[in-house]
């Protein structure tokens, strides 16, 4: 294909508002969300209902958000009784039924990775000890030596000093969870 013949097709083609920047929602379908998330509906569940992002549930519900505004005012205008009545339609319970059937909760338990502030090595010690642990922070991947995905850590003065460890799945949670778990672990707290 020559680049005249590019050229054109490139002209050809329509790349006006289509495609992800597109309005998702109407009027009504945010005044949905809203409701249902005023009667205790998880923004997960209502961001898989309506094919949304959770932030954009987040900016629907959210008093402090720029976005949405006429959505919250709509329901300070009527009332909160009479905007979920007049806004939880059999529609909007059958976009729930059906996100329900493909739904995947979420465990309560989920590891943040970005939660780096304590990463790499301490020196720790207490009271009881004779000698300071050196303990090394760090995110261990699902399925690397058999652990699941989480903040662990190494204490490189105790009887295994190659392993990679956690105490409880609290302590997978941030790097600082970790060292602490770690701490209590060593030292036996």
């Amino acid at each position: 294909m020559s680049y005249d013949d590019i050229l054109a097709n490139i002209k050809d083609m329509k790349f006006g508002r289509q495609g992800k920047y597109d309005h998702k929602l109407d009027f009504d379908q945010r005044c949905e969300i809203l409701a249902l998330y005023r009667t205790g509906v998880p923004r997960t569940v209502l961001a898989e209902a309506y094919g949304l992002d959770r932030r954009t549930v987040t900016h629907i519900y959210n008093p402090r958000s720029v976005h949405y505004r006429n959505v919250r005012a709509e329901e300070e205008k009527l009332g909160k009784e009479q905007f979920q009545k007049q806004y939880i339609t059999q529609n909007a319970h059958d976009k729930l039924k059906k996100a329900m059937t493909n739904f995947q909760p979420v465990s309560e338990f989920r590891p943040m990775r970005n939660a780096t502030k304590y990463k790499g090595v301490h020196t720790v010690e207490n009271d009881g000890t004779t000698k300071p642990h050196r303990i090394i922070i760090g995110w261990r991947e699902a399925g690397i030596d058999n652990v699941g995905a989480g903040w662990y850590y190494q204490d490189r003065d105790g009887q295994v000093p190659e392993q990679w460890l956690h105490n409880g799945e609290e302590s997978r949670m941030t790097s600082k969870a970790c060292l602490e778990g770690a701490k209590e672990a060593v030292f036996d707290i």
